[in-house]
């Protein structure tokens, strides 16, 4: 059994063949963000206790957990949410990944309307092959247990503190993740449970060696933030930090490439996301006007009905059909309908 975990420690979880991994030396190949090395004697007692998916928490639900002994990853597979890891909030939708400290609190808070599932998996980073197994996390002392004190952290580098990521939902973390849950549920063996930690933590090195990669087009980099924050407040000062450019050379930028003032380019942008929720969720759209920073939801209708030329209720209804989506095949980035230009989001736009 020693002789298999000392093989399968070195054994990359490879998805995607888009890297590779020297045996021993932890020498790790990005195609993209070249050569990093991962400490080879970290984590070599690792083992997960605990992987599953939050499917039954109630909406608008909120609970706290004092001290979790474990190093705990979660990602929102669907819906949306909040999470607060030592009482920082981070917002949680789609792609959304935390890796959370030993011994943090956490708070889960719930949306109202689209209360998310997550993947939860619980490691810890010290477990001696020959302490008996207590699977399942401690979301408090319980100094009268004795696995309690077996179970030891173990300084990862880069990894002190929280860290968060946003990715793909096809990332190869996330796929391997999916894969742990489902082995977890299956009741693997014990030596399977010893051979993820070090999978994962590849795969967040992974992330953060590609985490300081900059877009060097700063008009990309404006467009990245602005859809990254379409439900969140979006001023000129931010766009500003992000290119870091004047706020008369954005207007220029933005007049040149859309024809339009960055504030006009948010608001299309809005409406454009606001058919989308229109079109796949039963979200009242009071809900979605407020979600999309719209306090009064008749101010929303006159906006929605102003850029598609009809009303959120009758594009609904209309199964998500207007005049001005049909149009979306053209491949202008302006386009003119009913004397209005509109502006559509294209993501591998380049600037001139």
């Amino acid at each position: 059994m020693l002789k298999i975990l000392r093989i399968l420690k070195y054994t990359a979880f490879d998805f995607e063949k888009k890297y590779a991994i020297l045996s021993k030396d932890i020498i790790i190949y990005h195609k993209e963000y070249g050569r990093f090395v991962m400490d080879d004697k970290i984590w070599q007692n690792a083992m997960v206790i605990y992987a599953n998916w939050t499917h039954r928490i109630r909406p608008a639900r909120a609970f706290t957990y004092t001290q979790v002994q474990s190093r705990f990853l979660v990602w929102c597979e669907s819906g949306r949410g909040t999470l607060k890891i030592n009482n920082v909030p981070i917002k949680m939708t789609p792609g959304k990944v935390v890796f959370a400290p030993w011994n943090h609190s956490i708070s889960w808070i719930t949306d109202t309307w689209e209360p998310f599932i997550t993947g939860c998996i619980h490691i810890i980073p010290d477990m001696p092959i020959e302490n008996p197994v207590r699977y399942g996390p401690f979301h408090a002392a319980a100094p009268e247990l004795p696995e309690f004190f077996s179970r030891r952290n173990e300084k990862t580098d880069g990894f002190e503190d929280t860290a968060v990521f946003e990715v793909p939902l096809d990332h190869p973390l996330l796929n391997l993740g999916r894969y742990v849950i489902n082995r977890f549920s299956a009741e693997c063996p014990e030596f399977m449970l010893r051979t993820f930690p070090r999978q994962l933590l590849y795969e967040l090195y992974m992330l953060k060696a590609g985490e300081n990669k900059v877009v060097s087009n700063p008009m990309q980099r404006m467009l990245d933030t602005i859809e990254h924050y379409l439900e969140d407040n979006i001023d000129m000062k931010m766009l500003m930090r992000v290119a870091s450019l004047s706020q008369p050379t954005i207007y220029r930028v933005f007049k040149k490439k859309f024809d339009c003032t960055p504030r006009e380019y948010i608001a299309a942008r809005r409406m454009e996301r606001a058919a989308e929720l229109l079109r796949k969720t039963g979200l009242p759209i009071q809900v979605i006007a407020r979600r999309l920073q719209y306090g009064n939801p008749f101010y929303f209708s006159k906006c929605f009905k102003e850029h598609f030329n009809i009303s959120p209720r009758a594009f609904r209804d209309s199964d998500g059909i207007s005049p001005i989506m049909r149009l979306r095949r053209e491949p202008s980035s302006k386009q003119e309908i009913h004397g209005k230009k509109h502006w559509f989001y294209m993501p591998d736009s380049k600037e001139e």
